[in-house]
């Protein structure tokens, strides 16, 4: 009975996550980052909302030692639908930083990746906190 039962679950269809697309990008996301550059490592948490076409319309991060840093600017695209990673840059308080390579969840409601900006680089988290 057990053999049945386990063939049976084992043949029934699967919901499959499809690929990544552009508007799996779009809501509002809470980024958490560990950064590191010439002077000190620190970390961030950041708020910023992706709007249509991977638009950065709003963003603002806090650190321990920094308050409310402006997210000024910024993009983020799907590079690959198949494998759901992503790449963008974003400008925080006029510094620019770019996402090296990051990949979203199958679930499309996280995700990880590595970035870079002209005094170091850091590593990130992303978690969707909403939709547009």
């Amino acid at each position: 009975m057990y053999v049945a039962v386990g063939l049976l679950a084992v043949a029934l269809p699967h919901p499959a996550l499809a690929d990544c697309v552009q508007k799996d990008i779009e809501g509002r996301w809470r980024v958490y980052a560990d950064v590191s550059d010439r002077q000190s490592a620190h970390w961030l948490t950041c708020t910023l909302s992706v709007g249509e076409g991977g638009v950065i319309s709003d963003g603002r991060c806090d650190g321990p030692g920094q308050k409310n840093l402006l997210i000024s600017a910024g993009r983020i695209e799907i590079a690959d639908t198949t494998n759901c990673t992503f790449t963008g840059y974003l400008d925080v308080n006029e510094t620019p930083n770019r996402v090296d390579h990051a990949t979203l969840s199958p679930e499309k409601t996280f995700g990880s990746g590595v970035g870079s900006y002209r005094d170091g680089f850091f590593t990130f988290t992303i978690i969707k906190t909403g939709n547009p």
